[in-house]
């Protein structure tokens, strides 16, 4: 999936991977469009319709990511901000000590939802409704996994971790 994010909507979609091609389809700004693979710069897209488009002119990522947080040299804490665009998965691992302190600070979209080494849910998010921060002494010692899920049409999300 890509989202159009074409200056000067609307999007053209092309019959074949050229700014000469014939148009069509065209898609709004901000439209959800399926990728079917890639040709150089272009997407060959199956929904609207098939045809291509620039990639240049449509905001796309990776929607499965699996990563380890990194605290900066000396610092206790890390924002950590991405985006979906479509459906998707993120995970971050983080090493933790049993007694240690989590404090989850939203920034922006839903807050991630936390399990233990164990699998065990200790913050729910993503909600309506989560709050502004969230804390806990940690029940055990090893990778804790902080995870966001997209089922539709993507969003943008920002948070700070904090071990103490």
């Amino acid at each position: 999936m890509a989202q159009v994010n074409d200056p000067q909507p609307p999007l053209s979609i092309r019959d074949r991977p050229s700014p000469s091609g014939a148009i069509v389809s065209e898609a709004d700004h901000g439209q959800i469009i399926d990728i079917a693979g890639t040709q150089g710069e272009w997407f060959a897209v199956t929904n609207p319709v098939q045809g291509w488009v620039p990639r240049s002119l449509t905001e796309y990522n990776c929607n499965i990511k699996v990563a380890r947080v990194k605290f900066p040299r000396g610092a206790r804490s890390v924002d950590l901000a991405s985006n979906f665009v479509g459906t998707g998965n993120h995970q971050y691992k983080l090493r933790a000590s049993k007694n240690q302190t989590i404090t989850l600070t939203n920034k922006t979209g839903p807050m991630p939802q936390l399990k233990s080494p164990g699998n065990r849910v200790l913050f729910a998010g993503p909600q309506e409704g989560d709050p502004a921060s969230w804390s806990a002494r940690l029940p055990e010692d090893g990778d804790y996994l902080l995870q966001l899920d997209s089922n539709f049409r993507g969003y943008s999300y920002a948070f700070n971790v904090k071990i103490d």
